[in-house]
């Protein structure tokens, strides 16, 4: 795994738990994945996002620990969090969440977790600033 590409695990693994979050993943929010996943730019690294979602879902994972391991692989990866990949994840976790109405209590709480702790991260601009 390249440097950003565990930013996209713990995206995927934070759409997951979205998704799960209302009892049952719905069809609507799979389609906003897809869609979300194939205007991605750049290197391929959003199929990583498809990918673990697929992982997670076929394994039933709970969406507390699906939550956990994605916060814990944001904070592992931070450094490499540009500005315009913050807004993109955010931007995506509240897209999947609206993508079956009504976006439920436990799907807000975990979209603002997610936007919050993103946040609160600063990539390292020596990094992003050289690619």
């Amino acid at each position: 795994m390249n440097q950003t590409e565990g930013l996209y695990y713990a995206l995927g693994e934070m759409l997951y738990a979205i998704a799960a979050a209302d009892g049952k993943i719905q069809a609507a929010e799979k389609e906003k994945l897809k869609q979300l996943i194939g205007n991605e730019p750049g290197n391929g690294a959003g199929n990583y996002t498809d990918i673990i979602f697929q992982v997670l879902e076929r394994d039933h994972l709970s969406l507390e620990t699906a939550a956990e391991w994605s916060i814990r692989e944001l904070r592992l990866n931070s450094q490499y969090l540009t500005p315009q990949m913050k807004l993109a994840f955010c931007k995506a976790v509240e897209q999947v969440a609206a993508a079956f109405p009504p976006v439920t209590g436990k799907e807000k709480k975990l979209v603002d977790t997610f936007c919050d702790e993103l946040a609160s991260l600063q990539g390292d601009p020596v990094y992003y600033e050289s690619r």
